[in-house]
């Protein structure tokens, strides 16, 4: 797949939820042409430590209908909904494209940055997050409480 200059990315995060009480958390998937134009926005949710949701973001991001314009998938982590584990070489098997997660909080204090550096890849200890990443996380968020606080 030749990616244009402003390629078109799927990002994808979970709303906040409370544990023991919320059976089921909102999911956002926003659709993103470079850092400033958005495309399409969709709507589901999953059980709270779901089974399955590698199956299930498949079968999701397979019906929207701006699937095909999308070159990438990121997700706001390894796991949704709680510890519903994402299973990222099977969703990208079955997308056809390629997905990455990315997390939040900056590694740099943490052992990965210890273990980034002494495989010589310390420049990806640090990154921006993705802007159709951080526009899902609000939105999911705004789902979720009513209105987000602004932290993305």
């Amino acid at each position: 797949m030749k990616v244009p200059r402003r390629p078109r990315l799927l990002g994808i995060d979970d709303g906040p939820f409370h544990k023991g009480s919320d059976a089921t958390t909102p999911l956002v998937a926003v659709l993103m042409e470079g850092p400033d134009r958005i495309e399409g926005v969709a709507l589901a949710s999953f059980p709270v430590d779901g089974d399955d949701v590698t199956a299930f973001l498949a079968r999701w991001i397979g019906g929207l209908r701006f699937r095909r314009a999308a070159h990438g998938v990121v997700l706001g982590g390894i796991t949704l909904a709680g510890l519903a584990v994402v299973d990222l070489p099977a969703l990208a098997r079955a997308t056809g494209l390629p997905v990455m997660a990315v997390g939040r909080r900056d590694p740099s204090g943490h052992r990965v940055a210890e273990a980034l550096r002494a495989a010589g890849l310390a420049a990806r200890a640090k990154s921006a997050l993705p802007e159709p990443l951080r526009v899902a996380h609000l939105v999911a968020a705004a789902v979720a409480r009513g209105s987000s606080r602004g932290r993305a």
